[in-house]
């Protein structure tokens, strides 16, 4: 997402709703948005920090992707999941 948003495709507003609340709305499910009374799920990213993707900073269970090897621009720094932080860079 965050390739699109720097190559002008999108906006990053438009990137961020494009993995939150639009999901969410097409599942109707009352997620993906920062209002009273709901989940607060929250990844904070530096947009501007470059990293390659390799075996040591992989981590999802699935080794499929495109992207060994390449250099991206963009990294997740912390997740919340229910206010609580699960990752921290």
């Amino acid at each position: 997402m965050l390739k699109l948003v720097n190559n002008g495709a999108m906006t990053l507003q438009q990137g961020i709703a494009t993995m939150t609340c639009n999901p969410a709305k097409i599942l109707n499910l009352k997620l993906g948005s920062l209002v009273p009374d709901s989940v607060a799920n929250i990844c904070i990213f530096d947009p501007e920090q470059e990293w390659t993707v390799n075996d040591q900073n992989w981590q999802s269970y699935g080794k499929n992707t495109p992207f060994w090897n390449h250099s991206l621009k963009g990294s997740a720094t912390h997740t919340l999941q229910s206010g609580s932080i699960i990752y921290q860079q």
